[in-house]
């Protein structure tokens, strides 16, 4: 069917058709309605059953006008490409317009080009096999652009994070300038997440994160309760730190994360060398510390708040009588798969050279049959996710003056959200009461399946305490004759160095600088950049008609008067349902009007 013309954009929700973003597709010169209705139906069940689809899972109705049979076959192959359900397609009122749910523009251009391609063979009853074949290497092309338009994978944390701003009603989004961030509050009140940590933790505090060796030092120097620790280059060295120190010792990289290379509760020589030999490899240089031999926690801090206390539990086993250690840790791994996902949830033991030490250290084996009732610990340490163990909230037993000690580690250090490892007799008690020590901070904490823990609400509501706050106010002038008033408001913003924004029919301009996106998606751009105070758009109905509005909540829109039925009604009918405050536009030339607007952006920025 070489003379069809596809058009494929992207109307920006609200817009006159949906609410929500969609794509817009039109076909000219596709076969008419008579010819399609049935034979279309027919023929295409029959091609998606060869190809291993179920059609009904993509709502292909047996008649349709010949483009909407285009454009939910379009949608049909993008889903299948994506490997999502698909379909969806609808007529509009805009004669020959159809809207599939979006999905990003060149997938739906790809996908209606094969689409148009499939209902020309449908003519044709003989072409089945051809449909199949061709349509079978055209589904691999299109799956190669699903792939390369893909997102990145979404960190587990960040999925868990959006999941409770959503709940809070707090505005947010992926980022569209970097993919894999999150984005909390619009404009200069917004916050960047990359997974659970905002992006405004000062470079400080990030840095000496990195470094347990010099955050113990740091922290030292400030009066709070570290564990003195010595730098050892080898093996021997490591054997003289720790018999300086005093059995038993904890053998650690100074630099690397998630517990690799940790040893601890290390009690003679030969554990100390094989300790080093397991450390050495995993970071910079090796770091021996007195070890407390007490329970282990987690404290999360958001700057002066206690997120929540966690203790880490190291795995272990409990002995029926009848099973090796290896038979009951398979037993409770195989246990732990249909466990809920939230902060209870325990991780399955990784059977490795640390267990088998552990182990050896009470005279046991895997193959050893522990009695019944005994409790076999597996591990030393808690490194939950990559090794093993559970967790316990234990956040409302912390101390007054515990809770106090933290808040001055944050202080020190200066960062918004931090964990910070411990070890206390109880946390229960004063700190200086008892044997207590802090081991290291980490500024990007682990948060993976703390599903539905109110530690993501304190950790939002530091950066974004309600939606309101955190929005770009926002300023829509319609207007049928712009003329130079999106100029001259430019101009004047410039002049009175106001931190605002103009989108108009040229483009989106910053700064002084001309951003190249379209009008429906220019107030996406324009949410994201730290530096604004208000929004403005100054656009044509026309404009708002073909790429939609793209911002749902309008605090001053500026509408035109016309008559029922004009071509621009629908369009300020759709304005006005996202507008608080409605003005007409106003009166006057192009500096007249502009004049009116700058004051309004002037009382906006100063809100």
């Amino acid at each position: 069917m070489p003379n069809v013309k596809i058009t494929v954009r992207h109307l920006h929700g609200p817009s006159v058709e949906a609410a929500e973003t969609v794509i817009a597709m039109t076909f000219q010169g596709l076969a008419n309605e008579a010819t399609m209705q049935g034979r279309w139906h027919t023929r295409w069940r029959s091609v998606m059953l060869a190809i291993g689809v179920n059609p009904a899972t993509y709502g292909i109705a047996a008649a349709m006008p010949a483009g909407l049979t285009a454009a939910s076959a379009a949608a049909c192959l993008a889903g299948i490409a994506m490997g999502q359900p698909g379909g969806g397609a609808r007529a509009t009122r805009t004669p020959g317009q159809y809207i599939l749910p979006d999905i990003p523009r060149p997938l739906a251009l790809a996908a209606a080009r094969i689409a148009v391609a499939t209902v020309d063979l449908t003519q044709n009853a003989e072409a089945q096999p051809i449909m199949v074949a061709r349509l079978r290497q055209d589904l691999e092309r299109l799956r190669a652009t699903a792939a390369d338009l893909a997102m990145p994978p979404v960190r587990e944390v960040a999925a868990v994070l959006v999941e409770a701003a959503t709940r809070l009603g707090l505005p947010w989004r992926w980022s569209t300038l970097y993919p894999g961030l999150a984005v909390v509050g619009e404009g200069r009140r917004l916050s960047i997440f990359d997974g659970s940590t905002p992006l405004v933790s000062p470079q400080f505090g990030t840095t000496l994160g990195a470094n347990k060796l010099g955050t113990k030092r740091y922290l030292w120097g400030f009066g709070l309760p570290v564990l003195t620790d010595r730098t050892v280059e080898n093996a021997d060295d490591a054997v003289a730190a720790a018999q300086s120190i005093g059995y038993p010792v904890a053998i650690k990289p100074i630099d690397a994360s998630r517990g690799r290379g940790v040893w601890l509760d290390i009690r003679t020589p030969e554990e100390v060398r094989l300790a080093y030999r397991n450390a050495e490899g995993e970071g910079s240089a090796v770091m021996v510390e007195p070890y407390l031999d007490t329970p282990d926690f987690r404290i999360l801090m958001v700057r002066d708040q206690v997120g929540m206390v966690m203790e880490r539990v190291p795995p272990f086993v409990v002995g029926d009588g009848r099973s090796t250690v290896a038979e009951l840790v398979a037993a409770h791994n195989e246990s732990l798969a249909d466990q809920k996902d939230d902060a209870s949830r325990q991780f399955p033991v990784v059977v490795d050279d640390h267990v088998e030490q552990t182990l050896a250290r009470v005279g046991l084996t895997l193959a050893a049959v522990p009695a019944t009732g005994d409790r076999v610990i597996l591990r030393t340490n808690a490194i939950l996710r990559t090794q093993g163990g559970s967790r316990v909230d234990v956040t409302p037993n912390l101390h007054p003056e515990n809770a106090a000690l933290f808040r001055r580690l944050m202080a020190v250090v200066g960062l918004t959200v931090c964990g910070i490892d411990f070890r206390a007799e109880a946390i229960e008690r004063p700190w200086h009461e008892q044997r207590f020590g802090i081991l290291e901070i980490n500024t990007r904490p682990n948060m993976a399946n703390y599903k539905g823990h109110p530690v993501f609400d304190v950790i939002l509501r530091a950066v974004a305490p309600d939606a309101e706050t955190v929005r770009l106010p926002t300023i829509v002038v319609l207007d049928p004759e712009p003329g130079d008033a999106p100029e001259r408001l430019r101009a004047e913003i410039a002049r009175l160095g106001l931190p605002a924004a103009v989108a108009s029919a040229d483009g989106l301009h910053l700064a002084g600088l001309t951003v190249p996106v379209g009008a429906g998606e220019a107030h996406e751009r324009m949410v994201q950049d730290p530096t604004l105070g208000v929004a403005v758009h100054w656009l044509t109905p026309d404009h708002i008609t073909h790429a939609g509005l793209g911002v749902s909540i309008i605090d001053h829109a500026y509408l035109p008067e016309v008559e029922s039925g004009h071509p621009a009604a629908r369009v300020i009918e759709l304005v006005r349902a996202h507008a608080r405050q409605v003005h007409p536009l106003p009166a006057g030339d192009a500096a007249a009007r502009a004049a009116a607007v700058v004051e309004e952006v002037a009382m906006l920025n100063r809100a």
